[in-house]
């Protein structure tokens, strides 16, 4: 169930309140289709609510920890079980010209969930009041798994100035367990 924004006035214009209940209502909904509280457990749409509970709440680390980590779960589920929500959509995608075949069609759909973590996380990352532990280690899983992929690691380095040096602190152990990994670009920017 998607909830639709019955408001004609622009969002930018839109009263602060009214930002903060349309956000806090399209996470309920996310949150909701997910767990299959609607009737059955619905990934796309959860991801579209949490998308919009993103831009109604800029903001807000809920919205976009809540958007992060639905992503990175599409990117385990791929990682575990080699699928993915939208797969028979997007079994057509033509990159650079050639059609890509099935395995490579999965990897780049799967870098682009990941792509859409890893920009999630470092926000919420940077939003959260307290430490957000728990979002750094799977950023960290993302990188470690990713980020031999150039669109991953140009967005990681980007991103990585956003985020306060006391988060980082926090996962020294595991930054030190991974320092000898064998993918080039990984070790670079550990």
């Amino acid at each position: 169930i998607r909830l639709q924004n019955s408001s004609l006035i622009p969002m930018s214009t839109q009263p602060l309140n009214l930002k903060r209940i349309m956000a806090k209502s399209h996470l309920r909904l996310g949150k909701w289709n997910m767990r299959g509280v609607l009737g059955k457990e619905n990934i796309t749409d959860a991801r579209d609510n949490f998308v919009t509970a993103t831009e109604y709440g800029r903001e807000w680390y809920k919205a976009w920890h809540s958007w992060a980590k639905i992503n990175y779960e599409i990117v385990l589920n791929y990682k575990h079980n080699k699928t993915l929500p939208t797969i028979s959509k997007q079994r057509q995608i033509i990159m650079d010209g050639k059609k890509l075949s099935s395995e490579e069609t999965d990897i780049y759909i799967a870098t682009t969930y990941a792509l859409s973590a890893i920009r999630g996380f470092f926000k919420s990352i940077a939003l959260s009041e307290k430490t957000a532990f728990q979002d750094t280690l799977r950023l960290l899983t993302l990188l470690f798994e990713f980020g031999e992929f150039p669109e991953v690691y140009e967005v990681i380095d980007q991103e990585i100035k956003c985020v306060k040096i006391d988060y980082w602190l926090q996962v020294v152990p595991q930054l030190i367990a991974r320092i000898d990994t064998p993918k080039h670009m990984v070790r670079k920017m550990i």
